[in-house]
């Protein structure tokens, strides 16, 4: 059985970092390169955000009994199967995974065109992924 009080502790995270993020002035691509506080300040509230669905997705998965992943990614499909989120958000997810692994495990030289552009368009994937969680289990 899920243990609601991780969940909502997991998810008042979520919402921190994001907050975090919010709270980011809005540049343009050219001065958030130069800007390395933001940087810094984006990807750690981001990436902890990110890890953050991933613990609650891994204890959804495993208390509920719906198998073991090989991967994280997986845990996501997982979730879609039984409905928890939608496939496509499952699709979308894997590549929020993908990006916090290039960030935290530097498998590549950081592309700041991406991260911005995971700004600008991986908070919503975020939020709609607690909401889903939140809606099903409380």
């Amino acid at each position: 059985m899920v243990n609601r009080s991780i969940i909502s502790r997991k998810v008042i995270s979520i919402e921190e970092h994001l907050r975090r993020v919010k709270e980011l002035p809005l540049t343009s691509l050219d001065v958030f390169k130069k800007d390395t506080n933001i940087q810094d300040i984006l990807l750690f509230n981001l990436t902890q955000a990110i890890q953050n669905c991933i613990d609650i997705a891994a204890h959804i998965v495993g208390d509920e009994g719906w198998g073991v992943p090989g991967t994280q990614s997986e845990m996501f499909d997982i979730l879609a199967g039984k409905g928890v989120i939608s496939i496509e958000h499952a699709e979308r997810f894997v590549a929020v995974v993908g990006f916090r692994n290039r960030v935290i495990h530097e498998y590549e030289k950081l592309n700041l065109d991406i991260v911005y552009k995971a700004w600008q368009e991986r908070i919503r994937d975020i939020e709609e992924f607690a909401f889903a969680v939140v809606e099903r289990f409380g």
